[in-house]
């Protein structure tokens, strides 16, 4: 009876194609009789949603695999390089018009703390923090408000991290 709703399965028997004995399920005689009673359309589809897991599962490569675990790590890596890199630009030229001109900085550092670290708290088992390239914060804020952004930034992720 695998891979079947259990509102399936006690149709089945409440109907009698499915056999009991005291009320319990003898699971090779339960197959026996489904295949017995299924009908040549049901009895196509059914092989073809089996092919199609049976597929699907040649080509996922296992979770506990070494080569997975070096490509996850690798891939989680490359997504944090990345967003270290670019997202600072990206925000740097946002329209923050809808913010005060004073406080349009501080979101900007704001957004660019958020961003990464959610994105390394979220491959956290596949990453090693430390080993990150720095952000560029001047890329985002020019080189007079980026140490001031830099820090603020810096200690607000140190707080987050104590809270996750």
């Amino acid at each position: 009876m695998r891979n079947l709703n259990r509102s399936t399965i006690s149709r089945q028997i409440r109907d009698g194609k499915i056999p009991t004995i005291g009320g319990l399920i003898n699971p090779t005689a339960a197959d026996g009789a489904r295949k017995k009673n299924l009908s040549e359309a049901r009895r196509e589809q059914a092989a073809r949603r089996k092919a199609e897991r049976t597929a699907e599962e040649a080509v996922l490569p296992p979770a506990t695999s070494a080569e997975f675990d070096r490509g996850a790590r690798w891939l989680a890596g490359e997504l944090c390089v990345s967003a270290r890199r670019v997202w600072p630009k990206f925000v740097g030229n946002l329209d923050m018009a809808i913010f005060p001109e004073e406080q349009r900085s501080a979101v900007r550092g704001l957004f660019v703390a958020i961003q990464t670290h959610l994105l390394e708290r979220w491959v956290a088992d596949f990453v090693d923090d430390t080993k990150l390239p720095p952000i560029d914060w001047a890329a985002c804020f020019g080189a007079a408000d980026a140490e001031h952004i830099r820090i603020e930034c810096e200690q607000l992720q140190t707080s987050w991290k104590r809270t996750d």
